[in-house]
């Protein structure tokens, strides 16, 4: 039996023009990043590579949800109808999480490569940032695929547990580096903090909403994600006239991409 997500022909162009500014906003990105590589301190060139290869995995990621929503959309063959499940061309909503398993901790790493922290440091919050990254993801898939309300709330519930300590790290744990680091890196990592908070609370799926809601939910995500690539932009842009800033517009780049 098929299950179809309605949508109006606004919607569906909207969710299909979004998806493909994303895609070539993160193309163009990794691009962007890599060929500025030997623009920013040597200290720092890790970061901005980790931040390329996030941007190429998301771009990839991008390109297999925008063909399988475009194959969704064709199985009814009227604009609008997009199947999601009982079809070999359902919508695909594995493709977000395995985007995410890959580049949340990849995004995690790449804050602790900008803070350029001691290695005893930062081995200690990567291997229990990156841990807690890919347990919230896994556990919040069960979650998103399910039918029955009380699996979605369980999985819920428990993908906020890792949220929460990863949270905890970058709040109480991280804030014990920042005495190392130049004036102004404070308010930067506090705005990375928001960022992080932000994307956490509006790409989450909503728990009871349905299928046009989450759809929505999505495209707002998409709208996030192309600001904060125009973020990233403008400060990598200011810090290639000034070094002296690259810390703080570095770990900027690393909290933009969170969004």
């Amino acid at each position: 039996m098929l299950t179809t997500m309605e949508l109006t022909a606004t919607q569906w162009s909207a969710v299909y023009n979004v998806l493909s500014f994303g895609l070539i906003s993160m193309l163009a990105t990794t691009v962007y990043t890599l060929v500025s590589t030997n623009r920013v301190l040597p200290k720092y060139r890790n970061a901005l590579v980790l931040s390329s290869m996030v941007t190429f995995i998301a771009g990839y990621h991008y390109i297999r949800i925008f063909d399988s929503f475009h194959k969704a959309s064709m199985v009814e063959g009227a604009v609008g109808k997009v199947v999601t499940a009982g079809h070999p061309d359902a919508f695909n909503e594995g493709y977000r999480y395995v985007d995410w398993i890959l580049t949340v901790p990849l995004l995690l790493v790449e804050v602790i490569a900008v803070l350029a922290l001691a290695k005893e440091a930062s081995k200690s919050l990567i291997t229990r940032l990156v841990p807690a990254s890919a347990a919230m993801i896994a556990l919040g898939y069960p979650g998103e695929i399910s039918s029955d309300q009380g699996t979605k709330i369980l999985y819920g519930v428990l993908s906020t547990i890792p949220f929460l300590y990863i949270l905890y790290i970058l709040f109480v744990e991280l804030s014990k580096s920042l005495d190392r680091q130049p004036e102004g890196v404070a308010a930067t990592v506090g705005r990375l903090r928001l960022l992080l908070n932000n994307r956490r609370h509006s790409c989450k799926v909503r728990l009871g909403s349905n299928h046009r809601e989450d759809r929505k939910n999505e495209v707002n995500c998409r709208r996030n994600e192309g600001r904060s690539l125009i973020l990233r932009n403008e400060k990598l842009d200011k810090f290639s006239k000034n070094q002296g800033s690259g810390n703080r517009a570095l770990i900027f780049l690393s909290g933009a991409c969170l969004i």
